[in-house]
């Protein structure tokens, strides 16, 4: 290629780059505009996103702040309702305490009056030969015999105790069945009760009293009879209106049972009882081993021979067979648990003066 060639290539190339300048241009411009559209965006949307974070700050600000209103009112509240609960407590203590020390100084007082009134009381039968009187350190009044305690007055009027200590303590007496001929002037506070609705439930006639501690629960088979003969079975009071005399209950022998396990009322009585005891011996001939006395056992025994009958030819001894519980098992004159001794009574209040 020679020299000439070249310029002419080189300048259509000028000319072609000439004309395409102003393409060129524009498609700069375009892309200008479209980066500054882009810049535009981009900015709108930082915009927009900072907006938004805003907002949320804000948001959360406020939501933090009400949380926090909200906890302070919850922490007044809970601080208001200790403060009243503190203050009814404080109430409440302060009603007790007056409410034990009114019934303290009620009660404080009736002693006096009670002591007053012993004093008084006292006064007027230390010359005739009656036990003096103290108080005891519940207010309950206690006899003075030969310098030391000996009656207290909270026991129940015309009620059943049994008692260790075989001295009978002031006020009570033994119940034994004995009859009190004076007892309308001695005890008149027993005897008024014995007369009203509620003491009449302990009572009963003469006539009734006796048929109770002669009553008969039992006929052996050799016609023998079982029963109180006199002694117990009798659980209540037998007055005399017209002569002023009590019988007293008959608890001798007797045990206490809770009433309602079968048809033992409250004040009931009924006698002892075992259960049944049966048994059978095979027939006993001494003669031969083989149904000997070495075949009995329990409370079954051999107690003697006697010649019996022939068999096959040879004499034959038979063995009489006794019965005897003791054998095994511990045998008293009555049924009985294992108990100890008490002195029953029956409280009938200070004896009149």
């Amino acid at each position: 290629m020679n020299e000439k060639t070249s310029f002419a290539g080189l300048n259509k190339v000028g000319t072609y780059l000439d004309e395409d300048l102003p393409l060129i241009n524009q498609n700069t411009d375009i892309l200008d505009a479209q980066l500054a559209q882009a810049e535009k965006e981009r900015r709108a949307e930082a915009a927009a996103r900072q907006a938004a974070d805003d907002a949320l700050g804000g948001r959360l600000d406020r939501e933090a702040a009400a949380r926090a209103t909200e906890d302070g009112l919850l922490a007044d509240k809970i601080l208001a309702e200790t403060r009243d609960r503190e203050a009814a407590i404080t109430a409440e203590t302060l009603a007790r305490e007056t409410a034990i020390a009114a019934e303290t100084l009620a009660r404080e007082t009736a002693i006096a009056g009670r002591a007053q009134a012993l004093e008084a009381h006292a006064a007027t039968t230390l010359g005739q030969g009656a036990h003096g009187f103290i108080m005891g350190k519940e207010g309950q009044i206690l006899a003075m015999q030969s310098g030391k305690p000996a009656w207290k007055d909270h026991y129940e009027l015309c009620e059943f105790y049994a008692w260790r200590h075989p001295t009978l303590k002031p006020g009570f007496q033994p119940a034994q069945g004995g009859l009190l001929e004076n007892a309308a002037t001695l005890y008149p506070e027993a005897w008024a009760y014995l007369q009203s609705a509620e003491g009449r439930l302990l009572c009963k006639t003469e006539e009734e009293w006796q048929a109770l501690t002669r009553a008969i629960w039992h006929t052996n088979a050799d016609g023998t009879q079982v029963g109180w003969n006199g002694i117990g079975g009798a659980p209540f009071f037998a007055p005399n209106i017209a002569t002023g005399a009590l019988r007293l209950p008959d608890l001798r022998g007797m045990y206490v049972e809770a009433a309602g396990f079968d048809a033992l009322g409250v004040g009931g009585a009924h006698g002892d009882g075992v259960r049944n005891i049966t048994g059978n011996a095979p027939p006993i001939h001494g003669g031969y081993g083989t149904y000997g006395g070495s075949y009995l056992s329990g409370p079954f025994a051999a107690t003697n021979t006697f010649p019996g009958h022939l068999l096959f030819g040879q004499s034959n001894l038979a063995e009489r067979v006794a019965f005897d519980v003791s054998k095994v098992a511990p045998v008293a004159a009555k049924n009985q648990p294992r108990a100890w001794g008490a002195l029953a009574c029956v409280y009938l209040g200070l004896p009149a003066s």
